[in-house]
């Protein structure tokens, strides 16, 4: 017997859910790359590196916009690829890792025009300042923008792992519906003591019978 709401509810359930390890490698790269990008503005001037104001620790509006922000928005994202085990989680954090990549591309272009703090210029001429402008902006967020969206592409393919993760995780509740049945959902057949799965109203059915059975004998 199969229980077809139960049978499509585990199923549903069983495609959310992802291996932790589909995302682990790409958050723990988005989180370095976001700590360097929110820090790098702050102890550049430290190497002689970076965006003026030449100064350390130096706090300013358009360093927050443009810079710590996204950084920020890059590591919660990253974290959410790495701890979620839900598709759709996991794939959210890609997102907002890839928009934050893009607004370290585009942020420093229209900064001019948005008036939320003066966000300087490279410290350094020539081609140093051209490695500047990578370093802090166009090349980091270009690294995260592909890192981001590489990993929502990924998760958006159900493979044989994320399967297997989903019936490991569902197992506990296997035992009310019964065995696995390989697509991430499970049988609806009630499993018995030893694991197997039974049909039981076919077990009463069979035992009602035989004690009508046995009755007729007697009389």
């Amino acid at each position: 017997m199969r229980h077809d709401h139960s049978d499509r509810t585990s199923h549903t359930r069983g495609n959310a859910r992802i291996a932790r390890s589909k995302g682990a490698a790409s958050g723990l790269l988005l989180v370095l790359l976001g700590v360097w990008a929110g820090a790098i503005p702050f102890v550049g001037p430290y190497f002689d590196f970076g965006y003026t104001p030449n100064s350390t620790w130096t706090w300013t509006s358009a360093r927050f916009w443009y810079e710590v922000l996204p950084a920020i928005v890059t590591i919660v994202g990253a974290l959410l690829m790495i701890a979620s085990a839900n598709r759709a989680l996991a794939a959210f954090g890609g997102w907002a890792a890839a928009v934050s990549g893009a607004w370290l591309i585009i942020g420093p272009v229209l900064a001019p025009e948005l008036g939320l703090g003066t966000l300087g210029r490279p410290i350094n001429g020539g081609w140093v300042g051209i490695w500047e402008s990578i370093g802090l902006f166009f090349g980091v967020g270009a690294l995260i923008l592909y890192i981001g969206s590489t990993a929502v592409g990924r998760m958006s393919v159900k493979g044989v792992r994320d399967v297997r993760a989903a019936e490991r995780r569902m197992s506990d509740d296997g035992a009310a519906y019964g065995p696995a049945d390989g697509n991430g959902g499970y049988t609806g057949d009630p499993v018995s003591a030893d694991g197997r799965g039974t049909d039981v109203a076919a077990d009463e059915r069979a035992g009602a019978r035989g004690v009508g059975a046995r009755d007729r004998r007697l009389h």
